[in-house]
């Protein structure tokens, strides 16, 4: 019996909307755990978290993340490139590595969609998300 081919994530996009309450000029790096691969979702070299801002990510096509090549879901790293099909084998997670102690994130929701052959073909996503520190 011949293998089914499996399909490749082209681009991921991941809105973040930050509580109003967060202090001004916190700075840290954010990640997404998707797939098996870990990916900085960051915008800037700083990570800068803004009270009440939304921040809309892109990983793979339209890349508008730091770095882009290297968090760049159609190029394999370590492992095999993310799979569609494989998306539910792995939990999804958001992680904040602060710059310094005084540094947070208070995150309010979290959406994070995830596209193969340019639609459309997994969610996830949070809304009254605990802080994180």
């Amino acid at each position: 019996m011949a293998a089914v081919p499996k399909t490749p994530v082209d681009k991921i996009r991941v809105s973040l909307t930050t509580n109003a309450q967060q202090p001004k000029d916190s700075n840290g790096e954010s990640f997404l755990f998707i797939g098996g691969r870990e990916f900085r979702i960051n915008q800037t070299d700083h990570g800068d978290k803004q009270p009440g801002k939304g921040d809309v990510v892109t990983l793979g096509e339209g890349s508008t993340a730091v770095d882009p090549t290297f968090h760049d879901p159609q190029k394999p790293y370590g492992t095999a490139e993310p799979l569609i099909e494989d998306l539910d084998k792995y939990p999804v997670w958001l992680r904040f590595d602060p710059v310094d102690g005084k540094d947070n994130w208070h995150l309010d929701r979290a959406l994070v969609e995830v596209f193969a052959k340019g639609a459309l073909r997994h969610e996830a996503w949070s809304d009254a998300l605990p802080r994180v520190t």
